[in-house]
């Protein structure tokens, strides 16, 4: 992973997801996070799954784009190649 970081809390960054990269029961729980963020999430090469708390799962691919703010959520690379996807998270509060 790549991060730069620039004014405040904002972070540019690039991720690799490496292929077949998931897991059941209570360590998949383990890979949900949220942010104090607002994200946005491009993916630049390969698939991967977004999986919201809600229980809603979201198959992405190439050229997708999510916006995302502070929601709780995991990635899940379950595909057969590396996805390399390029994010812009800017600082934001979240309410409690």
């Amino acid at each position: 992973m790549l991060n730069v970081v620039s004014r405040g809390h904002d972070v540019k960054r690039f991720h690799q997801s490496e292929a077949d990269c998931h897991s059941n029961s209570l360590a998949a729980k383990a890979g949900f996070h949220a942010t104090a963020s607002i994200d946005y999430v491009v993916i630049l090469s390969g698939e991967i799954d977004l999986e919201l708390d809600t229980g809603v799962k979201m198959h992405l691919r190439r050229i997708d784009v999510v916006m995302q703010n502070g929601r709780n959520h995991a990635w899940r690379n379950t595909g057969k190649i590396p996805c390399i996807v390029a994010a812009v998270c800017i600082g934001a509060r979240r309410e409690r």
